[in-house]
């Protein structure tokens, strides 16, 4: 089971999380990287629970590497691990975005891609 990212008050607890990912070469460095969405989405104005929401879903794909680790070649769970870091950085990258943007820039913006999408 992943660790919890957000408790009823929203707390973050970095040390605990990054202590759990510590067996698995280079996760520390995703830990960082969902701090930092998570960080993030808390300034996005629209749709941050489901920026939160991608924190989470982070930290579960880290925990299946880690709990698969023991199994998997070297250049496997290498290419995961970097697999996973770069998929975090482009998702802090959006997140980042998003977290400029005012309530309005942000209601435009899903507006142009629900007219795109349908």
């Amino acid at each position: 089971m992943a660790p919890s990212l957000i408790t009823s008050e929203t707390v973050f607890n970095l040390a605990q999380i990054a202590a759990g990912f510590a067996p698995v070469p280079g996760l520390q460095a995703a830990v960082q990287l969902v701090e930092m969405i998570y960080r993030s989405a808390e300034e996005v104005p629209l749709h941050r629970g489901k920026c939160r929401d991608l924190a989470v879903d982070a930290v579960e794909v880290m925990t299946i590497i880690r709990d698969n680790a023991g199994k998997a070649e070297k250049s496997n769970l290498d290419a995961a691990v970097q697999n996973t870091i770069t998929a975090l950085e482009a998702i802090k990258e959006d997140v980042d975005h998003w977290s400029q943007l005012s309530v309005w820039r942000s209601v435009s913006a899903c507006c142009s891609v629900t007219r795109i999408n349908h």
